[in-house]
């Protein structure tokens, strides 16, 4: 009989834990992950993003704060706005050691505005420092190696 009551009791305290609702806080390994991104974009922010040779070299800092000609091509018109980047590292780690699960919206859109960010500046910078010979040969070598696997597909069958 008390056998069946512990059965009993222990199924009443699953079916309570199973219809508990999800916790609101982030996971320890959340939690680890989402602190080490933001202090690595941190530190990301202040070592050199661009280097030309051995005299040059510009932090995402220093592009927020420089000023001339080859800032304005790297960093575009509205460099200011590279502030984001800190301000992302800042609050992922602030939301990791908060733990709340806000955190995770922000590490999607935050994240993902500064990737599509960073691969424009990276199409403009490559469309802008290239000549049009190097573009005739990217799509000509393009166009051949598409001829050419068409080619050995069609050979195979």
């Amino acid at each position: 009989m008390s056998e069946e009551v512990a059965v009993q009791g222990s199924e009443a305290v699953e079916k309570a834990k199973a219809s508990e609702p999800p916790s609101d806080r982030l996971r320890m390994i959340e939690r680890i992950l989402f602190g080490a991104c933001g202090a690595l974009i941190l530190v990301g922010f202040v070592l050199p993003w661009f280097s030309a040779g051995a005299l040059l070299s510009f932090s995402g800092l220093g592009l927020v704060f420089a000023g001339g000609e080859m800032v304005g091509m790297l960093a575009g018109t509205n460099r200011f706005l590279l502030i984001a980047v800190p301000l992302l590292g800042i609050l992922l780690a602030a939301g990791a050691a908060n733990g709340h699960r806000f955190t995770r919206w922000l590490a999607v859109g935050g994240s993902g505005l500064l990737l599509l960010a960073g691969f424009i500046l990276l199409v403009r910078f490559v469309l802008t420092t290239t000549g049009l010979g190097m573009w005739l040969v990217i799509i000509a070598a393009l166009v051949s190696i598409s001829i050419g696997l068409v080619g050995v597909g069609r050979s195979q069958r």
